[in-house]
């Protein structure tokens, strides 16, 4: 089987893998289910994971993969860096406490926090850098930043349960992002943030 035939048919257990976590999240997430969902044989998983662990994070990362950099994309032309930064985060919470088919990242959200921080972190480091540059920020809010991203996402974990729990999904998010905008911002600018993220149409 050539290099080409290989890698295609690891992308359809991946692909397989995503379809099924839209649809049914993590029941009977199985290599039996998703070589058959490929129309693959059953020994093909093991030729490219060694467990559907293995998988479902392959799965995980092409998910936030795809809509991480449609976030970054259609952030990228917004001019306020301090905004843009939030409103990434504003958006990644509508995203996955609005959308059935990542409702079962609420059961592996140490996969979603270490993902999503590993492919989001250098656009939140520039954009922040880029609010610090303008005078938005001060450079000690980029001390420790990394950390403090990864908290918000564990943040946004927390909030994605209370949606569960029956609370309204933007209203989380406005809350989630009064808690996330730095302190030293002052109030007024803090207001108008939270005013257009909740009046723009996402």
């Amino acid at each position: 089987m050539s290099d080409s035939n290989k890698a295609s048919s690891k992308d359809k257990l991946i692909e397989a893998a995503v379809v099924h976590l839209n649809r049914e999240g993590l029941n009977n997430f199985t290599a039996t289910s998703l070589t058959r969902s490929a129309n693959l044989g059953y020994g093909t998983f093991y030729k490219y994971f060694s467990s559907t662990e293995d998988v479902l994070e392959s799965a995980i990362k092409k998910n936030v993969t795809d809509w991480s950099q449609m976030i970054s994309e259609s952030n990228k032309n917004e001019p306020d860096r301090l905004l843009a930064f939030l409103e990434a985060i504003y958006k990644t919470i509508l995203q996955v406490s609005n959308n059935a088919s990542m409702r079962w990242l609420l059961e592996k959200p140490n996969y979603f926090v270490e993902i999503y921080f590993d492919l989001t972190r250098h656009h939140a480091i520039e954009d922040v850098k880029s609010a610090v540059a303008s005078g938005q920020l001060s450079s000690e809010y980029l001390e420790n930043f990394e950390t403090k991203f990864k908290l918000h996402l564990w943040q946004i974990c927390g909030g994605i349960s209370m949606v569960d729990e029956g609370y309204n999904y933007k209203e989380i998010a406005l809350e989630l992002i009064k808690l996330i905008i730095p302190t030293e911002v002052k109030r007024q600018k803090a207001n108008e943030i939270c005013e257009i993220l909740k009046n723009r149409n996402y």
